[in-house]
């Protein structure tokens, strides 16, 4: 009983409200911005942009350091075989004493000294020509040569010859640095489009005179 009563209460409450509301009043002032909020929760994250242009050239860079030294490369490959010389010449050519002796002696007081040369590995007969240069600058064809042109001197059928030159001694030095009476002197004999050199020594016979 006392629960409906407590209902039709509230019930009779609420139209004596709702007949004694007014109308609705006009609109009020705006009010003051409120305080910032609190910052919100990261977003998620984008979609990928589209790619860039390309960009333009950049300027030339510095020189960079020289490198080191490579290795070694392995051998090449042969070349062709070169073409084949000339052949060459065996001609020789001896001087010594008359007596055979490799030092030749001469005196200070002769005109001449008598030098035998002996030759091999020339032509086949042809002439032969001998020349002799001393350390001073004296030099002398000492094999004549006729009117004809022709050499007085020849090889034969083996391609060889032996003769016997005389040099004259005023032309030599006549001491050396140590005051000896030795003398070098080159020979030369050509003929046959073969030269062949040899030296020869000359000996004092009279050394410190």
């Amino acid at each position: 009983m006392k629960r409906s009563l407590l209902i039709i209460s509230i019930v009779a409450a609420s139209l004596f409200m709702y007949a004694c509301a007014g109308s609705t009043g006009p609109a009020g002032a705006a009010g003051a911005p409120g305080a910032p909020g609190l910052p919100g929760e990261p977003g998620i994250s984008g979609a990928p942009g589209a790619p860039g242009l390309p960009g333009e050239p950049g300027a030339p860079g510095n020189p960079g350091a020289a490198g080191s030294d490579g290795t070694e490369g392995p051998p090449g490959v042969p070349g062709p075989a070169g073409k084949d010389g000339k052949a060459g010449s065996t001609s020789g050519l001896t001087a010594v004493g008359s007596n055979g002796e490799s030092a030749i002696e001469w005196s200070r007081n002769a005109d001449n000294v008598d030098v035998h040369l002996i030759g091999s590995g020339f032509g086949r007969n042809v002439e032969i020509t001998i020349s002799a240069v001393n350390s001073s600058g004296f030099a002398k064809n000492v094999v004549t040569v006729d009117k004809t042109g022709v050499s007085a001197l020849s090889t034969d059928s083996a391609g060889n010859f032996e003769t016997t030159i005389s040099l004259p001694t005023s032309s030599f030095s006549w001491v050396d640095a140590d005051g000896n009476g030795i003398y070098p002197i080159a020979i030369t004999a050509s003929g046959g489009g073969d030269i062949a050199h040899t030296s020869a020594i000359m000996v004092d016979a009279i050394p410190g005179n």
